[in-house]
C-alpha cells in the first residue's frame, strides 16, 4: 500500500515523490487486480480482486466520478450519470470464482452474435483468456490457472463455450 510505504523512514525522496504522485492520482494498482471485464452498451462487468476491505468502494466511486465528470464536460451536461449504486457479490468458492469470469466473457461474446471467438475489437478482457492479447492491467493467471493449455476439451474457452452444466466443473482441478 502507498501509505504504509510512504511512512518509512528510509524511503528515497525520489520515491517519495512517485508515491505522492501516484496517490494524488488515485491509481488503485496496489489495491485491487482486474481479473475480467466486459463493456456492455448500457453497462459494465468488473472482476475485481481487492487487497484491503474498502479497495472496491474507493476504486468504484473514484472510477464512477471520474467518468461523470468526463462525460458531463464531453456532452455539456450536468448531474449524475449512473442510475443507482454498483452491485458487488462475494466470490466464496472456486465453483463461484470460475462461473464469474464465464458469465462475464458470455455477456460479451452474446454481443457478436453466434461466434465464441474473441474479437480483439470487442470490450472485453476475453482475447487475454484465449492469448490472443496481453494487457499489463488484466491479470487472468488466476483463472486460467485452473484450465489445461494443451488439451482443447479442458481449456478455459471450451468452459466458456459448455452451458451452465455444474457437472462441468468437476473435470476442471479446483485448487
Amino acid at each position: 500500500m502507498i501509505q504504509v510505504r510512504l511512512t518509512d523512514p528510509e524511503i528515497s525522496s525520489k520515491e517519495r515523490d512517485y508515491l505522492l504522485k501516484q496517490l494524488r492520482l488515485n491509481n488503485f494498482t496496489d489495491e485491487i487486480i482486474l481479473l475480467a471485464y466486459c463493456l456492455m452498451p448500457n453497462h459494465f462487468h468488473l472482476f475485481v480482486k481487492q487487497h484491503s476491505e474498502t479497495a472496491i468502494d474507493s476504486f468504484m466511486q473514484s472510477l464512477c466520478t471520474r467518468y461523470t465528470m468526463y462525460f458531463n464536460r464531453r456532452y455539456k451536461r450536468v448531474g449524475s450519470l449512473f442510475q443507482g449504486v454498483y452491485k458487488a457479490v462475494r466470490i466464496e468458492t472456486d465453483e463461484q470464482f470460475l462461473h464469474l469470469s464465464r458469465y462475464i466473457h458470455k455477456q460479451a461474446l452474446n454481443l457478436q452474435g453466434e461466434t465464441l471467438e474473441p474479437q480483439i475489437d470487442k470490450p472485453s478482457s476475453y482475447p487475454e483468456f484465449t492469448g490472443q492479447q496481453k494487457s499489463s492491467w488484466v491479470h487472468p493467471e488466476e483463472i486460467l490457472a485452473h484450465f489445461s493449455r494443451k488439451n482443447p476439451q479442458l481449456s478455459y474457452r471450451a468452459f466458456v463455450a459448455e452451458t451452465e452444466d455444474p457437472h462441468f466443473l468437476s473435470h476442471f482441478t479446483l485448487e
